[in-house]
């Protein structure tokens, strides 16, 4: 899966294990325990997804973007809310204009 948007899709538990998930749109997405060892998710966008079940490493967590609705209680036990992403809780038409500014200069 490369670029797709599966916002909002109730993807608990999902066997998401290797998935090539690059730039792909997560906003509202059901990722509560979902296994994603070996994902790629490059570029991919969160938005008020609990990932704190799900086995996301912090090198997959920074390689995503996301804002303030994601808080650090949504994320995986050990990984922190990378540096790159807004701390505000941006309705979704600023969330897609930062995340494709973000996708442009990820060091900003």
């Amino acid at each position: 899966m490369r670029a797709v948007d599966i916002s909002s899709l109730d993807l608990s538990r999902a066997r998401l294990a290797g998935a090539h998930l690059e730039g792909a749109r997560l906003a509202g997405a059901h990722l509560e325990g979902a296994n994603f060892t070996d994902a790629v998710v490059q570029y991919a966008s969160v938005k008020s997804s609990d990932l704190s079940t799900s086995n996301l490493d912090l090198d997959q967590v920074t390689a995503l973007f996301g804002d303030g609705s994601v808080t650090d209680a949504m994320l995986p036990p050990g990984v922190t809310r990378p540096a790159h992403r807004p701390e505000a809780d941006l309705d979704l038409s600023d969330l897609l204009g930062e995340w494709l500014k973000w996708k442009v200069d990820p060091e900003g």
